[in-house]
């Protein structure tokens, strides 16, 4: 407003400001309004009612260090990452132990299955006082043992069919938790692969983001001299908004995704 009093700018490019301006203005407004319905959201996933209270902001420096070192690896270390990945996913899965659970439990009763058909051996005893009631055991009446060994002859037809219901269980389970554990695992090392990707997705943004800062820096320097129009400045500044919110996008994917990876294992193990 200032140059076109001046006389060195157009009155459509003062327009186009106060357009812009009012436009920041409600895209403002709609972000305070979102803000505060995601707050609470949260605080009712929480289960409190205290409107004062916020979630605490992250300081994404302190990722920089982790997606330096993902993003700088070749081929040959991700995939050696990869491997102590799954390796420590394999020894402290939660998931993992719950399966390899179920498949003894069902071995278990397999094998009872099985003993079913073997015969039982059951011993009974019996003491009996001698007549003047003093303890003798070298009397013949005292002590009375019996030894029966029964044979499951006439429930065999329900032992065998027991047998053949509980083998295909165990079978089922046994397949079951192989499909299930190997996507799992597939699951995971695709995780970790979205992680590395994203870590290097991190650095591209902040070096285009380097680059959308000094192409501002120089288209805003032009036009102070009066050597661009305002359109191209207000690409630059679009140019430079833009950077800034893909790099923040891509700081909360990888940090979304490094949770999502650290579910896979307990850590607590390692």
């Amino acid at each position: 407003e200032r140059n076109y009093q001046v006389g060195t700018v157009k009155y459509s490019d003062v327009l186009q400001w106060r357009v812009k301006l009012q436009q920041d203005q409600t895209t403002l407004s709609k972000i305070e309004n979102d803000i505060k319905e995601l707050s609470g959201y949260w605080q009712i996933l929480l289960g409190i009612s205290d409107r004062a209270l916020f979630p605490a902001g992250l300081n994404l420096a302190d990722f920089d260090n982790s997606i330096k070192k993902y993003a700088e690896m070749d081929s040959l270390e991700t995939s050696l990452e990869l491997e102590k990945f799954l390796y420590k996913v394999k020894q402290t899965s939660a998931v993992l132990s719950s399966l390899d659970l179920g498949n003894r439990m069902m071995e278990k009763n397999y094998l009872l299955a099985k003993g079913n058909f073997l015969p039982s051996l059951n011993l009974q005893f019996s003491y009996e006082l001698e007549n003047d009631d003093k303890f003798d055991l070298s009397g013949d009446e005292n002590w009375n043992l019996a030894a029966v060994i029964s044979l499951p002859i006439f429930s065999s037809g329900d032992n065998y069919t027991n047998l053949k219901k509980t083998k295909y269980e165990l079978e089922s389970t046994r397949l079951a938790s192989e499909y299930t554990r190997d996507n799992y695992l597939v699951a995971a090392g695709n995780t970790f692969g979205r992680l590395a990707l994203r870590a290097k997705v991190v650095e591209d943004n902040k070096t285009a983001l380097e680059f959308a800062r000094e192409n501002h820096k120089i288209i805003n320097d032009l036009y102070d001299q009066g050597m661009v129009t305002n359109s191209e400045l207000l690409d630059a500044e679009l140019m430079l908004f833009g950077s800034e919110s893909e790099l923040l996008s891509a700081y909360y994917d990888f940090i979304l995704t490094e949770h999502e990876l650290n579910r896979y294992y307990d850590s607590k193990e390692e």
